[in-house]
């Protein structure tokens, strides 16, 4: 496989980010390239966000933001509409060192709420990378990761950021 002609039509350095190709290929080729938690979620059932608090902290966390100041998800069905009474709630989603800063992380998580999200109404997730205890870090990490959510089309709603699904084709 010629790297340089790869690298050209997709736009990054191939060499970079899919060492496996630079030597011959096997006939299958299996390596990890992250890892993902994502729930779809009853919006109806009356114990949903205690639920997901059992499952972990950043389940429960984005939970309770669906489920809204009141406990009555009244900012939920003001914002998106909620039809079906599911959400996707991803919890998290991280790429391995060496194959960051090619959007693997969006491709993956876009193409999870295509297939989870044909019958829910939304998905929700808390954008934060784990384990920075400096405040500032803190910030500066969620702005940037809000706008790195933003491209796949997540918005700011309710302290978390959330879409509308189904994911529109395309």
């Amino acid at each position: 496989m010629d790297l340089a002609v790869l690298s050209e039509l997709t736009g990054f350095d191939t060499e970079s980010f899919l060492p496996e190709l630079s030597g011959p290929i096997p006939e299958t080729l299996t390596t990890t390239v992250g890892r993902g938690e994502f729930a779809v979620v009853d919006l109806s059932a009356p114990r949903f966000c205690e639920e997901l608090a059992d499952v972990g902290p950043d389940f429960g966390l984005v939970g309770r933001a669906l489920l809204g100041e009141n406990f009555d998800q009244a900012e939920l069905r003001a914002s998106f509409a909620t039809t079906h009474q599911r959400a996707v709630i991803v919890a998290n989603m991280e790429i391995g060192h060496k194959w960051r800063g090619a959007a693997y992380g969006l491709l993956a998580t876009e193409l999870v709420l295509g297939e989870l999200g044909r019958c829910a109404d939304v998905a929700a997730l808390f954008p934060m990378k784990p384990g920075l205890e400096d405040l500032a870090a803190r910030d500066a990490s969620a702005r940037a990761l809000a706008d790195y959510w933003g491209r796949i089309g997540f918005a700011e709603f309710n302290g978390i950021m959330a879409m509308q699904l189904p994911v529109p084709a395309g």
